[in-house]
């Protein structure tokens, strides 16, 4: 298990603008959001105004971005991480952060899944590594070569200070003006000095400049499900290493879910195989998933009868997540509740199981008779 985090960051180029022969620029807000190369060939930069482009690009085709019109090859990308990792958060229609922390070998699984993306979308596709979601994405800018992954303040070191971006404008604005160009010589400033110039701020730029401050991905994706997967690294055919992976996968999910207070009673696996291929299966329970432990079981009934051959990745995606519905009755009024059709059908369930006689109301228990005679003895003279 690694004991740093493994962020990924993804983006895809030229996503809204398709190929053409003629300059396209697609605005959105009145900010060039993409280009094609036409357009970029001509001097168009991704983030410039409208009206810098309007000015720079003269009979070039000016589109507005709707969202609609993307979403479905967002879902169609999106869905293909899923297969490598249940920890996704997009930030854009055509990029987003991916947890890799817990794979065995991330940097393996990053490389296929950007190979995956890149044959599946035709597109270049950019991308970062980093312990944090702020220097991934710078990585895949300055294109690191994987120096933000292994030694984050030597990375960020040698860049300008207006990438320092957890820190507000006016606060990067400041260092500039104090003199501090670069991230490195901002690095290594005393934290006390940092914290008389910056008051509790000072504490924040420290820990970004050194490239200790963390970031978490949240799982925004899928929506309403919840996915997660483990990459092997390499084949393997030993049924404990399989176990050891479906208990680690439970502890995800299950964890994920009860955080959430969500719960399912579906459960779709799949298994790639040697030769790429995929054993699908999925089975629904009548109890809810919503713990590790109901996880756990429900991964072992399926992969334990269909590990009949040597496994490359473990899939499991849980779709249909509902809230759970919890309720505890009152002391006072608990009796109302006896007669309520879900406690019928539970009392049904149980004496299915376990017989009849597994479970009674208190007025179906028949009393010895010197129970009984002493209780009427009390009601009749008081006695006790």
């Amino acid at each position: 298990m690694r004991a740093r985090p493994y962020i990924l960051w993804i983006e895809f180029k030229r996503f809204y603008a398709e190929p053409c022969p003629q300059p396209v620029i697609i605005l959105r807000e009145q900010i060039v959001l993409d280009a094609n190369d036409a357009a970029l060939a001509r001097g168009i930069q991704c983030g410039i105004s409208q009206r810098q482009a309007r000015a720079i690009l003269h009979g070039g085709i000016f589109k507005l971005w709707q969202a609609d019109e993307f979403e479905e090859r967002r879902r169609a990308w999106l869905d293909l991480c899923v297969d490598f990792t249940g920890v996704i958060e997009p930030a854009d229609q055509h990029c987003a952060w991916l947890d890799l922390s817990l794979h065995p070998n991330p940097v393996d699984v990053a490389e296929r899944l950007i190979r995956v993306l890149a044959q599946a979308t035709g597109l270049a596709v950019a991308y970062g590594a980093a312990p944090s979601k702020w220097i991934a994405r710078l990585a895949a800018k300055y294109e690191d070569c994987g120096l933000a992954e292994r030694d984050p303040r030597a990375f960020l070191a040698a860049l300008p200070v207006h990438e320092l971006l957890p820190i507000a404008p006016e606060h990067r604005d400041r260092l500039r003006f104090l003199g501090y160009d670069t991230i490195g010589g901002v690095a290594g400033l005393p934290l006390p000095v940092l914290q008389e110039q910056f008051g509790q701020e000072g504490l924040i730029i420290h820990s970004a400049a050194t490239g200790q401050m963390s970031q978490q991905v949240k799982a925004f994706y899928p929506p309403s499900s919840m996915a997660d997967s483990i990459v092997f690294d390499g084949i393997v055919d030993d049924l404990e290493t399989v176990q050891d992976a479906c208990r680690s996968l439970a502890l995800r999910i299950g964890e994920r879910l009860a955080n959430r207070n969500m719960q399912s009673g579906k459960l779709r696996i799949a298994l790639e195989l040697e030769d790429g291929s995929l054993k699908a299966l999925s089975r629904t329970f009548t109890k809810p998933l919503r713990c590790p432990g109901s996880v756990h079981s429900a991964l072992r009934l399926l992969v334990g009868p269909a590990l009949k051959e040597p496994v490359v990745s473990i899939r499991a995606f849980i779709p249909d997540l509902e809230r759970v519905r919890e309720f505890q009755p009152g002391l006072v009024d608990g009796c109302a509740y006896l007669g309520s059709p879900e406690v019928e059908a539970a009392m049904r369930n149980i004496r299915t199981v376990f017989g009849d006689k597994s479970i009674q109301l208190g007025k179906e228990i028949d009393l010895p008779r010197r129970v009984k005679v002493l209780r009427e003895w009390k009601h009749a003279t008081g006695w006790r």
